[in-house]
């Protein structure tokens, strides 16, 4: 087998140490035609290093998930604020808001006390005074003989759900109505203070009369 240097072109057939015999210079045989050593295929081999493709900014994120639609980016972010507002108000109806809970009875009883709150406005709406201390709650359903009465102001008049009297007063033009509570006892700190009256109610039964 005859060999080629590649620096000083001799030609020669014997190949010792692996050197050119008239150079000296290092020659590397060259491998045989059937060699078991299989060249790598086109696709394997190195292209220089990989890139991997830029991150999208944080912000965009959301609509990259997306590809690139913002109508359905826009239309999740509406189903999500939708859920959680039902949730919030389904919190609020049912009490569970963390907040301290009311019984049922105490609840009762301030509906009620509600209720009384706005037939009193309602009598004083007609009779331009609430009624006296003397007269008490008796004056929703029965005149005490004032001319500008058009009562009845409420059907019936029951005590609380411990069958206790409402309390009622009005000094120095200030209306006390409250329940004893449990105890039955005035001034201890189970008593429950009337809320304020229920305007929308209360407009509902002066309006048509306003009309009339």
């Amino acid at each position: 087998m005859k060999l080629r240097c590649p620096y000083c072109k001799t030609i020669f057939s014997e190949f010792q140490e692996g050197c050119c015999p008239a150079c000296g210079k290092g020659v590397r045989r060259p491998e045989p035609k059937n060699s078991t050593r299989k060249a790598k295929p086109k696709s394997m081999l190195a292209k220089g290093p990989r890139r991997m493709p830029p991150r999208p900014p944080l912000v965009m994120l959301p609509l990259y998930i997306f590809g690139g639609q913002p109508r359905r980016l826009l239309w999740l972010i509406v189903i999500i604020g939708v859920i959680v507002a039902r949730m919030l108000f389904i919190q609020v109806q049912t009490g569970e808001t963390g907040g301290p809970q009311v019984s049922p009875r105490t609840q009762r009883t301030l509906e009620e006390l509600k209720v009384l709150r706005t037939a009193l406005e309602w009598f004083s709406y007609h009779c331009e005074r609430y009624p006296t201390t003397e007269e008490g709650l008796k004056a929703l359903v029965r005149n005490p003989g004032i001319s500008a009465w058009r009562g009845f102001y409420i059907e019936f008049l029951t005590p609380d759900v411990w069958s206790h009297p409402y309390q009622y007063a009005f000094t120095n033009n200030t209306v006390m109505l409250f329940s004893m509570g449990s105890d039955g006892v005035v001034g201890t700190a189970d008593d429950l203070a009337s809320p304020d009256p229920d305007l929308k109610a209360l407009m509902e039964r002066i309006l048509p009369e306003g009309a009339e």
